[in-house]
């Protein structure tokens, strides 16, 4: 992990032991359909909420069409990695959730 990336792991308080497994960070792991789905309603519900403080905004509500569009493309453009940190600099509330499947992943091998 980078420098940003580990000041948001300190900001989240997050410290999993799969963080410090060199064998498991060069393993392949592969998320199953319902890890997959928890990562995608954390994802949805956050993306969501990001939509609907935009659409209340004056900015949005005045902006012409095509500007709109930008607008959630912006967000959109958020959720397009597993490994995301907004602009304060944390973890984006998906990427916590994926964290956490991997550390079962890694106790259930481990």
């Amino acid at each position: 992990m980078n420098r940003k990336e580990k000041a948001a792991l300190r900001r989240a308080g997050v410290d999993y032991a799969w963080m410090d497994d060199e064998e498991f960070l060069k393993s392949r792991v592969r998320l199953n359909p319902e890890q997959i789905n928890r990562m995608m309603a954390v994802a949805g519900k956050d993306r969501y909420a990001r939509i609907e403080r935009l659409m209340t905004t004056r900015a949005y509500r005045n902006a012409e069409p095509d500007v709109r569009v930008e607008m959630l493309d912006i967000i959109a453009e958020d959720y397009n990695s597993v490994k995301e940190i907004d602009e304060r600099g944390r973890f984006r509330p998906h990427t916590l959730e994926f964290f956490k499947i991997m550390q079962e992943i890694y106790e259930s091998e481990r």
